[in-house]
């Protein structure tokens, strides 16, 4: 007969395989993750290398800029050169002496100051022969500086009539290298260090390796391999170390990083005997269990079983707790089978009703959560739109104003008494660019530089207390291009002669000018979105009883224009007018044919409002005193397929626009144009005045 496979020997020859895997695994593992760690540790030894030599730069390049400054300095500047050497020495932190040596490399001005090296000459100092060679400035090396033997270091760069040499105090320089290295010397895994061009410690954790002059035996051996190299890696305590030296070029200096080169494989390393040892006697003790703990399984999993099918009678004794828990369990189990199958059916039929009022439920919430926040939404929007509406309104009247009063001096002087025939051709001009001026198509970046450039050249001649680089930046500001050479040599003219005082100023006011139409241009689009914020709050079915000269003495007030000095304002209501509309939409139509007509007549003229009631219709007549409208352009007035650039507009907000505003409102609106005179009305569904409650909420 042929034997059964035992459970315990399955399990034993299970836990064998295990183990044996584990180790092999954890050898692979040992050889691969060391071989990893190394290639990690010399990227990070690279990576910090370069980062120490890019710190240092930065702490040489810190008395640069100020020695520079000195350099041009010297020769240019009425100051006495020895009163420059002491204020630059006065406000740095690393430099210890300065000297200005003439173009024989004698110093002829020390400070501070020293007779014994006032009229030395250093024309055979390695420093000075770099820096004549060169023309730029030169380091010297740490032990080979202008005291040869000491721990200097000096810096050299040519001047005006010679030669600037700063002498850096070493020891705050080190000082603060060191300072930079100290985070990561805390670290405790790297060490970085700062060699000269000798391979020579000059800063180091310790600071004996600095004082000895310890020199770092494997980057000279390195460096005799390839002289020219920037940057060597090598490694140390054989390859326990990574090593990376990176050049710095301005001193010739070597920032050194140095990191265990595997971390990991030496703590495995040490961890591995008693770790094997403890691995060995847990296997060896777990096998042991597992047979035992398989057998007396087998035993219980075969009594349990017989327990089940037996239920009304009491179990046989087991060897485990569990084992007895779980047969307990399963007759349990058995048991409430059958009784939740009955409760089943009886909760099916009550989730079908419970999923049903929770979609109604949800239905429910989602539509009061979505009034909330259109009710929210529309409120704050409503008040943004209030509150921004008056001040963009007041600026841009404010601005048409500014800009008017500057035309008016432009135009003083173009009309000549007392001024020169210069300056009066020079307002003609300048008040052609300025009327061409359009914010939207001024040149920018190198297209404004390049007709700069130009102006400037065309500027040469101007009187000689004038700027011609100034001048020209300001003609560009104002829209000069390069189509415009008449008029800049009518400006150029003016500049050079005894107008040069009034062709300024009419710049000046030309340059009002322009900003106030590139503000007016803002404002505009400003307004935009006051109106799509105003968009948020508007519901179809808000209209509510208006009262109509309320509305226009509002528009009317926002605009500013009973102020306006150059304007002859008159408003007119017929009896007590109400509509029914939006008080929003209702607004923006006044607001923009009140504007339009301000815009078309230059803020000049007469303006009218007349409002009546004819029948069951409330007309308003908008009259000003600008420009007609041209006769062939009537007819397509409100058309808005024709695009903006095709369209008619008389002013900034577009008729088409105004017309869908109109007819939103129920109403319709007509143009009528002669000379001298030009009418919009707007005729409206008119209501009668309301009472109590209805009319308390009319705005006031």
């Amino acid at each position: 007969m042929k034997r059964r496979r035992s459970l315990s020997g399955m399990m034993a020859a299970l836990v064998a395989t295990v183990v044996a895997s584990g180790f092999v695994i954890y050898a692979v593992s040992l050889g691969v993750l060391a071989g990893v760690d190394r290639d990690e540790s010399l990227k990070e030894t690279e990576t910090l290398s370069t980062v120490a030599a890019s710190t240092i730069r930065a702490v040489l390049r810190e008395p640069v800029p100020m020695l520079e400054s000195v350099a041009r300095a010297l020769g240019r500047d009425p100051t006495p050169p020895e009163t420059i050497l002491g204020q630059a020495l006065d406000s740095s932190t690393y430099l210890e002496s300065l000297w200005y040596l003439n173009r024989d490399a004698v110093v002829i001005y020390a400070r501070p100051e020293s007779r014994s090296i006032v009229g030395t000459d250093l024309s055979n100092l390695e420093l000075i022969r770099q820096v004549r060679a060169a023309g730029e400035p030169r380091w010297s090396s740490v032990y080979a500086g202008l005291d040869e033997g000491r721990r200097e270091l000096a810096m050299a760069l040519p001047a005006r009539d010679g030669y600037v040499v700063a002498v850096l105090d070493f020891e705050r320089l080190a000082a603060r290298v060191g300072q930079t290295f100290g985070e990561f010397w805390e670290d405790g895994r790297s060490t970085i260090a700062l060699t000269d061009s000798g391979g020579a410690y000059i800063v180091h954790r310790d600071s004996d390796m600095v004082d000895r002059r310890v020199t770092d035996q494997g980057l000279l051996a390195r460096r005799l391999e390839d002289p020219q190299a920037p940057s060597y890696s090598f490694t140390r305590d054989p390859g326990a170390v990574v090593v990376t030296a990176v050049r710095i070029p301005e001193t010739g200096w070597y920032a050194i990083v140095e990191r265990p080169a595997s971390l990991l494989k030496r703590s495995i390393a040490r961890s591995f005997p008693p770790v094997s040892l403890v691995a060995a006697l847990t296997i060896a003790l777990s096998l042991t269990l597992a047979v035992r703990s398989s057998r007396l399984l087998l035993l219980d999993i075969k009594a349990a079983g017989l327990d089940i099918e037996r239920s009304g009678e009491p179990g046989q004794r087991m060897h485990f707790k569990e084992t007895a828990a779980i047969r307990n369990a399963a007759r349990a189990a058995a048991n409430r089978i059958r009784a939740k199958e009955a409760d089943n059916k009886r909760l099916e039929a009550l989730n079908v009703r419970l999923a049903t009022t929770l979609e109604e439920l949800e239905r429910a919430q989602e539509a009061l959560v979505e009034s909330e926040r259109r009710a929210v939404r529309g409120t704050m929007a409503s008040v943004m739109a209030h509150e921004l509406n008056s001040p963009i309104a007041a600026a841009d009247s404010a601005a048409g104003a500014a800009s008017m009063a500057a035309v008016d001096i432009l135009s003083f002087v173009e009309r000549g008494w007392p001024w020169s025939k210069d300056a009066s051709g020079s307002a003609a001009a300048l008040r052609g660019l300025v009327d061409a001026y359009e914010p939207e198509s001024a040149a920018t970046g190198p297209e404004r530089r390049a007709v700069t450039a130009a102006l400037e050249r065309e500027l040469s001649g101007i009187r000689p207390d004038l700027s011609a680089v100034d001048i020209a930046s300001r003609l560009a500001d104002i829209g000069y291009s390069r189509a415009d050479k008449p008029v800049i040599r009518t400006i150029r003219a003016a500049l050079s002669g005894e107008g040069a005082d009034a062709a300024l100023s009419c710049l000046s006011a030309a340059e009002i000018v322009a900003s106030c139409k590139v503000a007016r241009a803002a404002m505009a689009k400003a307004n935009a979105v006051v109106v799509s914020i105003k968009t948020l709050s508007e519901d179809p079915s808000s209209k509510k009883p208006l009262k109509l000269a309320v509305s226009l003495e509002e528009a009317v007030s926002l605009l500013y224009i009973r102020t306006k000095k150059g304007v002859s304002f008159d408003l007119k209501v017929a009896g007590d007018l109400w509509i029914r509309a939006r008080p929003e939409a209702l607004q923006r139509v006044w607001m923009s044919l009140l504007s339009n007509a301000l815009e078309v007549m230059t803020y000049r003229g007469s303006l009218s409002l007349a409002a009546r009631r004819s029948g069951e219709r409330v007309v308003v007549r908008i009259e000003d005193s600008g420009p007609p409208v041209p006769s062939d352009k009537m007819q397509n007035l409100w058309d808005d397929s024709m695009g903006r650039a095709q369209a008619y507009e008389r002013g900034s907000v577009p008729l088409a626009l105004i017309r869908n505003l109109v007819s939103e409102l129920g109403g319709d609106i007509q143009c009528a144009s002669a000379a001298g005179r030009t009418s919009f009305i707007v005729s409206l569904p008119a209501v009668e005045a309301p009472s109590g409650r209805e009319k308390d909420g009319t705005p006031a």
